[in-house]
């Protein structure tokens, strides 16, 4: 197949002109037994999240379709030589870093109208009070601290659940050492987590990965915090054999070279598969879950 008629690469290089994604490398991919309806669905669906002349909650749901789509693509196992497995990632790294883009460009609109996505450094200090006293309530009861050291082994790590890692270090020996907070799903199920955002007013939300990260110090006494930062995994499924799987790994992109190769190592996940992206992550399933959590609200008040 000619570039000019690999859709893939046709489609992607006709919206974001990205040169070095385009032809041989999309063909190349082509030959490993990957999903080509998937890549190609992809592109698809990240062209139309990208049209400014599309709402922006439309927008934000096709970036979660994406993502979803992402999923579904990695969650597999693929039979690929390590060439052909470094040219996946790297398609789908520089795909994913256009869907940061286009979710950075309609933030400002979806703001406008009333949801506006905020950092922990953004809250007032009446915001942390409020969110002090719901960590105490709600979350310090369901969540399990993690440390490891020599007597704690890195612990296992469940595929798609949200971690906030930290790097941390003894009041008393000054040593430093990894630890993590899984989020259970017990909290996403419960208000008013369900979506992953915490409302603090009619227009303001912030993350649940968020309010965990700014209180580890009450989950590990005895400790500063030196780093924190959220990641996600992203496991292949199926038996293994000559299939070679494509775990990846989501960090935030603050996330440190040496938080970030703690996770990587421990992991078992290759360099070309840590994949860095905008914080909160999932940040477009977030607020799709919450605009229906809204909505649903209303329909009841309705009633």
């Amino acid at each position: 197949m000619s570039a000019s008629n690999d859709p893939v690469a046709a489609g992607f290089g006709a919206r974001f002109g990205r040169r070095q994604v385009a032809g041989a490398r999309v063909r190349r991919v082509g030959r490993a037994e990957v999903d080509r309806d998937g890549l190609d669905g992809l592109v698809r669906t990240l062209t139309l999240a990208a049209d400014d002349c599309a709402a922006p909650f439309e927008r934000v749901r096709l970036l979660a379709e994406f993502s979803q789509q992402l999923d579904t693509i990695l969650a597999r196992d693929v039979a690929a030589d390590p060439l052909g497995r470094r040219l996946l990632h790297n398609l789908l790294q520089v795909l994913c870093t256009e869907r940061d883009g286009v979710l950075e460009d309609v933030l400002p609109a979806l703001a406008a109208e009333g949801v506006q996505i905020i950092g922990w450094d953004q809250t007032s200090a009446a915001d942390r009070k409020q969110l002090r006293a719901l960590f105490d309530k709600v979350v310090y009861p369901l969540v399990t601290p993690l440390a490891v050291d020599a007597t704690h082994p890195f612990p296992y790590i469940p595929a798609m659940a949200l971690h906030v890692a930290a790097l941390v270090r003894d009041c008393e020996t000054r040593q430093q050492r990894f630890a993590c907070v899984p989020l259970p799903d017990q909290l996403f199920g419960m208000h008013p987590f369900r979506s992953g955002l915490v409302r603090l007013d009619a227009e303001r939300l912030v993350g649940i990965d968020a309010i965990v990260g700014a209180f580890l110090e009450l989950l590990f006494p005895g400790v500063q915090v030196m780093e924190r930062s959220t990641f996600r995994l992203v496991r292949a499924v199926g038996a293994m054999s000559a299939l070679v799987p494509l775990h990846r790994l989501e960090i935030e992109d603050t996330t440190s070279a040496r938080l970030a190769d703690i996770l990587r190592r421990s992991l078992d996940v290759a360099d070309e598969a840590v994949y860095r992206t905008r914080a909160p992550l999932g940040l477009a399933e977030r607020i799709v879950a919450a605009y229906e959590g809204r909505a649903q609200e209303e329909g009841g008040r309705d009633d």
